[in-house]
């Protein structure tokens, strides 16, 4: 499994996060977001306008000091950032997951949080700590209000507790091969925040709806996001489409399109050797690190079939035939 953390928003251009491959845990910035948010608690504000100044103003003077809650759900989360900070999982960042339980008992992220400290010593335990997390998500923030804000969930951070759960769980349930568990799981994650997608479920969802061979949620989903210009969706449309249609020019042009994209995704499907960064935390569109992200989503569903990778590797040849005769 790849590390990385659970964000995906950009730091410079072109930049992304490694999502959903790592361990779903808060960004530095969903902490910093909450402690500016703890800080302005209560006070009021004209318009959205000085409210983003009140902000900008806090960004300013430095670090953006840690915040220290007297609402006891409010000091539950606060509690878990900081035990989200040892990513061994040890006993200290256990203790304060009891103590944020103890002050609120349906803190989704001290459950998530004993979840990944148990994924490699008690699976079951793992699984069971996880439903737990997402059942105590879902009774925080209510069915009602879930509902009214379906579809974007990435934007309000109390409700980020229920994505990483969700991701979380179905990733568990996926490894024990319960996959079409894991696939419903992750289905809903996605609804719950398909606007926004803050974690890239789109991505291991697509790359599992591959792995299976399922062609119409596959299309379904490829469909929803044609925008999407990443070289896992467009490495996934080019197989699809190979599926669906074989090698006509619908296909042809899917995959030029992806070979165009990023070159280097190809060449590890079909075995060239591209350098792997020491640490693949962040990927740039179109350069190894996105290659390599995409080939651990994607390799499974490609060396399925033999005859797609052989198509592959031809439309790689004839792309680059043209540049030889040129020389």
């Amino acid at each position: 499994m790849v590390a990385g953390p659970g964000r995906s928003f950009a730091t410079v251009p072109d930049m992304r996060y490694v999502v959903p491959l790592g361990p779903p845990v808060p960004s530095p910035s969903e902490v910093t977001m909450f402690d500016m948010g703890q800080s302005l608690a209560g006070k009021e504000f004209s318009s959205r306008e000085e409210l983003d100044r009140a902000m900008r103003k806090m960004t300013m003077r430095g670090p953006v000091p840690r915040s220290e809650p007297s609402d006891p759900v409010a000091k539950a989360q606060r509690l878990m950032y900081e035990a989200f900070e040892d990513d061994s999982f040890g006993e200290e960042g256990l203790t304060l997951a009891e103590e944020a339980l103890a002050l609120h008992p349906d803190c989704a992220d001290a459950y998530l949080y004993r979840a990944m400290a148990s994924e490699f010593e008690d699976v079951a335990e793992a699984v069971t700590l996880a439903r737990k997390a997402v059942q105590a998500a879902t009774r925080t923030l209510g069915e009602e209000w879930l509902d009214e804000c379906r579809g974007e969930l990435w934007g309000h951070l109390e409700a980020r507790p229920l994505l990483r759960s969700h991701l979380f769980l179905a990733r568990m349930l996926w490894d024990l091969g319960s996959r079409l568990n894991a696939i419903l799981l992750l289905q809903e994650a996605l609804d719950l925040d398909a606007k926004e997608d803050g974690l890239g479920l789109r991505y291991l969802l697509l790359a599992w709806y591959l792995d299976i061979g399922e062609e119409m949620y596959s299309n379904l989903l490829l469909d929803t996001y044609k925008n999407e210009k990443s070289a896992v969706w467009l490495y996934g449309d080019a197989l699809h489409k190979y599926w669906m249609r074989g090698e006509d020019r619908t296909s042809l042009s899917r995959a030029k399109k992806a070979l165009k994209a990023n070159p280097h995704v190809a060449a590890l499907m079909l075995g060239d050797e591209v350098p792997r960064p020491p640490e693949l935390h962040s990927y740039v569109y179109g350069d190894e690190t996105e290659a390599w992200f995409c080939a651990a989503l994607l390799m499974e569903a490609w060396h399925r079939e033999i005859d797609a990778l052989e198509w592959l590797s031809e439309v790689r040849e004839k792309m680059a035939s043209p540049k030889k005769r040129s020389k």
